[in-house]
């Protein structure tokens, strides 16, 4: 029997049929497979870059409210599981949607789908703006449903392949021929369905059936409900692409918006900064205000000391001046006289003016009066050229000069207001090298500083001013013994307004516009005190500035700014 033709036709058959539709089973449910996972893959990439780029806005700006409509927004998609919003640095949620369940058990991000283990699909996109990070959007798709229809394909393609074996066995023996005849076609049209289902086409080669071949009839009813599914589910993956182009047509409208919003916010902005910018440079003039207004009466003050014995002095040298015109007006006549008793005459008058007005004194006196009267109106002229470097604070201009000028000029200026109940001791570091500085704005800072001193002192007080070297910058400490500061406002210290002086004493400022300057400069100011015990301020100016030009003198002068 086995030996037989038919018998061998029926298992060459049924074994050529079995592997055939094995062949095609694994082939058609791999080929699904890979295009449903690689369309989940796709969506979820896409998903996750547009719903990026729909809160980047939101993120950027901090706007939580924006941020949970788009969560809600994008929930509303088919098999989206969860959404959700994070921070700069992932540790803090800005706004998210899903089921409690999802939303609290730890989220592994799956590159493929074959190593999604909880039937959701993770993937996440961060949120980059001008090279910076702001946050990351994470989404959840739900995979049940392309594992759902790979098993209903699967179990249409056992059952086909089972019940094409069964009949193939049973009835080979007798329609051989016609059996070979409908494997061909059923080959031929599994390879078309092939071809088109890789190239997205729809499936039309659906297998002629017959009422009078039932066996026959059931293969081909079950290929064609394999072709069904197939067409079913390519209908769902052109509909997932075509709802993922509107997502992404209303992103770029709601982008657009955005954007709109954020051009006019811009301006509201740019409007409030230049008004900011005036407001500060008014308040800057008003603090300057007030210091030459501290300032005023001890300068004057400063000033009339040497003019007073200036002109003491000057007075003086107008009498020693008669008394030279009275004896030279002597000495000329008795030059111009021949006549010898004449001459006796007016030499005894000469001899008897100079005992008289005693011109050995006038001599030595007046170059001690011209001394002192050079001496005062030197110092006139630095308090002079403080005040002119001082007015000039306004000036962004920088120039090379030595610190320690900057730090003796302003003592000039402040002296009177300290020199009554304080002592001033300097401990000047003459090596200190010349660095690229806003003279007037240091004298201002280095005012304000010593001046706070001063009022924080009541008698009897002691400010030390130390300028060194230190790691690269150049460093002025100011150092008083006065009522010190407590640990709660040295917070506030270099805050605008703040102020610890009674209400009429203190703009509240001077230390801000102090700490904006020496900024500016690329330094600091430092702070440490102790109440009862006194308050250290360091001002830390940058050494990378040095001067490196052999032309500039160690020590410029201020008459020369």
């Amino acid at each position: 029997m086995i030996n037989s033709l038919r018998s061998k036709i029926a298992i060459g058959v049924t074994f050529i049929e079995a592997a055939f539709l094995l062949f095609l089973a694994v082939m058609v449910t791999s080929l699904v497979k890979d295009i449903l996972h690689e369309s989940l893959t796709t969506k979820a990439q896409i998903s996750s870059q547009l719903f990026a780029t729909m809160t980047t806005d939101a993120i950027v700006t901090y706007d939580v409210a924006s941020l949970e409509a788009f969560v809600d927004v994008i929930l509303q998609q088919p098999d989206i599981a969860y959404a959700r919003v994070l921070g700069p640095n992932n540790n803090k949620v800005l706004a998210q949607s899903g089921t409690p369940a999802i939303l609290s058990s730890s989220r592994n991000f799956n590159n493929s789908i074959d190593n999604v283990s909880d039937d959701i699909f993770d993937t996440y996109a961060e949120v980059i703006v001008d090279g910076q990070l702001f946050g990351r959007v994470e989404l959840g798709i739900q995979t049940n449903t392309i594992a759902t229809s790979i098993y209903e394909i699967q179990t249409v393609v056992a059952g086909v392949a089972f019940t094409e074996i069964i009949f193939v066995s049973i009835t080979s023996f007798i329609f051989g021929g016609y059996l070979i005849r409908q494997l061909t076609q059923l080959r031929v049209s599994a390879e078309n369905v092939t071809t088109k289902l890789n190239s997205g086409e729809k499936i039309t080669d659906k297998i002629n059936t017959f009422d009078n071949d039932k066996e026959i009839s059931v293969v081909g009813e079950a290929f064609n409900e394999l072709i069904d599914a197939l067409n079913k589910q390519t209908r769902r993956t052109k509909k997932f692409q075509r709802e993922l182009f509107e997502l992404n047509e209303s992103l770029e409208e709601q982008i657009v918006n955005r954007t709109s919003m954020l051009k006019k916010s811009n301006g509201k902005l740019q409007e409030i900064n230049k008004s900011l910018k005036e407001t500060q440079t008014q308040l800057g003039q008003a603090e300057k205000m007030a210091s030459v207004g501290q300032l005023a009466a001890g300068v004057a003050h400063e000033i009339n000391n040497p003019i007073g014995f200036v002109k003491s002095n000057v007075e003086s040298l107008q009498g020693y001046n008669d008394s030279f015109a009275e004896i030279i007006l002597s000495l000329q006549k008795f030059i111009s006289s021949d006549d010898v008793f004449e001459r006796r005459k007016l030499n005894q008058e000469i001899q008897t003016l100079l005992s008289q007005h005693d011109i050995d004194f006038i001599l030595e006196d007046s170059i001690e009066l011209i001394k002192e009267s050079k001496y005062g109106l030197e110092r006139v002229s630095d308090i002079i050229a403080g005040m002119k470097a001082f007015s000039r604070a306004d000036d962004d201009n920088k120039q090379w000069f030595n610190i320690n000028n900057c730090i003796e000029t302003t003592l000039k200026m402040v002296s009177n207001q300290l020199k009554y109940h304080c002592e001033i001791n300097t401990e000047l570091d003459q090596s200190i090298p010349n660095i690229e500085i806003n003279v007037g704005k240091i004298i201002q800072v280095l005012t304000n500083l010593l001046v706070n001193a001063g009022q924080a002192i009541v008698e009897n007080g002691k400010i030390a001013v130390k300028s060194s070297m230190n790691n690269g910058f150049v460093e002025i400490a100011i150092t008083d013994n006065g009522s010190g500061i407590s640990k709660e406002n040295l917070t506030q210290l270099f805050d605008p307004f703040f102020t610890t002086k009674p209400e009429g004493e203190g703009t509240g400022l001077g230390l801000s516009i102090s700490f904006n300057i020496i900024r500016e400069h690329g330094g600091e100011i430092l702070v440490n005190s102790e109440l009862g015990v006194g308050t250290c301020f360091t001002i830390r100016l940058p050494e990378n500035s040095v001067c490196l030009l052999t032309d500039v003198p160690p020590n410029v002068s201020l008459a020369s700014i």
